[in-house]
């Protein structure tokens, strides 16, 4: 059994509905989406979970797994972009260069060995690097190499994992302190978020030339036009509630019975913060096998055991 962290990180503007149960509006909720991405990674750094890692599908110590409302072929695009941008990004081998550039990317790993699980798997490897900063005990020179793994779960919703591993010419393996991990995953997000916009762009371009086209069309084809746009809308109007009701499951629970405590952290002997009553709502930020890390109606943070909570009815 290897030590390994499941972190469930929110991409800010995940959705631009209002969640039930905290009574805000989207424009805060994508703020509260924000806050609680630097919350979830933060708090990746320092706890962790025991899982198991069949040898050729190795994890290190510092393994990042998220799951981002976003499409796999979203995330495919930004990981591959990320995996030949040639910087190890969260390290560096000299005080004076706080960027370690010099990677390559790779189609396998040694260290790591052969993918064998779902979805895609692409490395990034940077070779000759001294006693890199954050990767435990390292003081030789080595080969860094980053693994992401890419794994689609629905339409709207994709799996990602990052394990990033120092091995010296020695052959001693020094795992991320998860430094790598969660500088790499910012990466990511920036470039997905990235995607996003220009998609947006795209889609207003093509209203704007519709808007155009419309002003300047026959009768005939304006009722054309009209009808289509009110099918278009239709569909994406289903889209939204099929979306809608995916995150709300995914990302919310409610308590069972009243006594249910908020702990201070995910242990059950550290100190309660609060007790939370009967159908409390909460919002998930954190995902490990026996706690949520949630976030309260009145925007309190803290942790719960998953046996005292319930999915949405």
């Amino acid at each position: 059994m290897k030590s390994c962290l499941t972190g469930a990180v929110l991409l800010e503007g995940a959705t631009q509905l209002k969640v039930r149960g905290f009574g805000r509006t989207p424009s805060h909720l994508r703020r509260r989406f924000s806050r609680a991405t630097f919350l979830a990674i933060s708090l990746f750094l320092v706890i962790s979970s025991l899982c198991a890692a069949a040898p050729d599908q190795k994890k290190s110590d510092s393994t990042l797994l998220i799951e981002l409302p976003a499409p796999e072929g979203e995330v495919l695009q930004a990981v591959r972009t990320i995996a030949e941008d040639g910087v190890i990004h969260g390290t560096q081998i000299f005080a004076r260069e706080p960027i370690l550039d010099g990677a390559a990317p790779a189609t396998s790993v040694a260290y790591f060995g052969k993918w064998q699980g779902g979805g895609h798997a692409f490395y990034k490897v940077r070779t000759e690097a001294i006693a890199p900063r954050h990767f435990k005990a390292s003081a030789d020179m080595g080969t860094i190499s980053v693994r992401y793994v890419v794994e689609g779960l629905s339409a709207m919703n994709t799996k990602l994992q990052i394990d990033a591993v120092f091995v010296e010419s020695g052959g001693r393996a020094s795992p991320s302190d998860g430094n790598v991990e969660t500088s790499e995953f910012k990466e990511i997000q920036d470039k997905i978020r990235a995607i996003e916009y220009e998609k947006r762009k795209d889609a207003e371009g093509l209203k704007a030339r519709e808007a155009f086209d419309a002003a300047n069309a026959s009768p005939e084809h304006q009722r054309e036009l009209e009808i289509s746009r009110l099918q278009s809308a239709q569909t994406s109007l289903q889209n939204l509630q099929a979306r809608y009701h995916d995150l709300q499951h995914a990302l919310e629970v409610r308590v069972k019975d009243s006594g249910a405590e908020m702990k201070s952290a995910p242990f059950h002997s550290a100190t309660v913060l609060r007790p939370l009553p009967a159908h409390a709502e909460l919002l998930i930020l954190i995902v490990t096998p026996h706690w949520y890390g949630i976030e309260t109606s009145d925007g309190a943070h803290g942790w719960i055991s998953r046996e005292v909570v319930e999915a949405l009815p």
